[in-house]
């Protein structure tokens, strides 16, 4: 009887339980008569197991960014427009303009679309060809960040920010030839300085330095990228012959930029989306009293009312010093009130203090 009456109590306990585990039939969980809505929710959490913990918001702002050798942009800005609206692109390059330097604004500013502006480095010589661009949203703040010159390959530098973060964005335009010391040099000098800004930096553009087979670069090329730890992303031809001409490079630092997601179209368009992650701001907590508010008489007024000046006789040193500090204190509080605010800290603040 007594085994009965336990075997009863563990049934009952059972029961009682939201989900009862049951090894012998189809169903991994069954839920009590009286189910509880949370019952269902606890199912579908077991079943979602992959399911990342909490992985909370995204660590970084997506820009689309787009390479176009375009072979002359004149009397083609309406496709150049389609271009980049079905892209979506937040950022077009553009090689191989072929807008002369004495070309009206009318022509230079047709290339970017509504919404969008644009910024050129022409040719200035007589010979055709060559010139570079690039356009981005009119809600992106762009400025040149340093003018390289070249008589190897044309060059623009600029800055492109965002609310959250910026970035340097640098076109590049090669004549085809061979990679000559000359060239190597010229490369070297604008890694060099790109590194010396200290900022996330993407180079991009028509290098033509194609390897000794299709989808090789040029072994020169190579190593200079290993050299300076930089990633080349475009990895199909670009060049109906094969080759990989037009070239997308970062430095190899997840942390700093992230290219995925790379297509390379028939119209010699090449683009990715750059995931960057923003970086959060260094701030510091400082507490200032703005002492040019002062009402110098109203302070002077109260000061000769105070103790200081009433009761002098009766105070040694001592307790006439301390009688000093606590009113001046009382008086900044009240005609200078503490103010607690946060700043930025600046790129050139003294780091090597402690």
């Amino acid at each position: 009887m007594a085994g009965i009456d336990h075997r009863i109590a563990i049934a009952a306990q059972r029961h009682r339980r939201r989900l009862l585990y049951v090894t012998n039939a189809s169903q991994i969980f069954s839920a009590r008569r009286r189910q509880l809505p949370c019952a269902a929710l606890v199912v579908l959490l077991l079943l979602l197991g992959g399911v990342e913990m909490n992985p909370g918001p995204s660590a970084g702002s997506s820009i689309r960014l787009g390479l176009l050798n375009a072979r002359s942009v004149v009397h083609k800005a309406a496709a150049l427009h389609d271009m980049i609206h079905d892209n979506n692109l937040d950022i077009a390059v553009i090689t191989e303009t072929w807008i002369p330097a004495d070309a009206p604004d009318a022509v230079k500013l047709d290339v970017a679309l509504p919404g969008y502006v644009v910024c050129h480095e022409v040719r200035h010589t007589q010979r055709r060809g060559g010139g570079i661009a690039v356009i981005c949203r009119e809600t992106f703040k762009m400025s040149t960040v340093f003018n390289f010159s070249s008589d190897e390959f044309e060059s623009l530098a600029l800055n492109i920010a965002t609310k959250s973060n910026s970035l340097t964005v640098v076109c590049v335009y090669r004549l085809p030839g061979t990679i000559t010391a000359a060239v190597h040099d010229a490369f070297c000098d604008l890694f060099d300085q790109l590194l010396l800004t200290k900022k996330r930096y993407i180079i991009c553009g028509d290098f033509n330095a194609p390897g000794s087979s299709c989808g090789r670069l040029d072994p020169q090329i190579d190593d200079l990228l290993s050299r300076y730890n930089l990633v080349q992303h475009v990895q199909q031809a670009t060049h109906t012959a094969g080759n990989v001409l037009d070239l997308v490079i970062s430095a190899d630092d997840t942390n700093r930029a992230l290219v995925t997601n790379m297509i390379v179209q028939q119209t010699n368009m090449s683009t990715d989306n750059l995931d960057i992650v923003a970086d959060r701001p260094l701030t510091v907590a400082f507490s200032y009293q703005d002492v040019k508010k002062i009402d110098v008489a109203a302070f002077r007024e109260e000061l000769t009312q105070s103790e200081l000046f009433s009761s002098t006789d009766a105070m040694d040193a001592d307790t006439y010093a301390d009688s000093m500090d606590r009113e001046f204190c009382r008086l900044m509080d009240k005609f200078a009130p503490l103010w607690r605010k946060m700043k930025r800290r600046g790129k050139n603040d003294c780091r090597w203090l402690s």
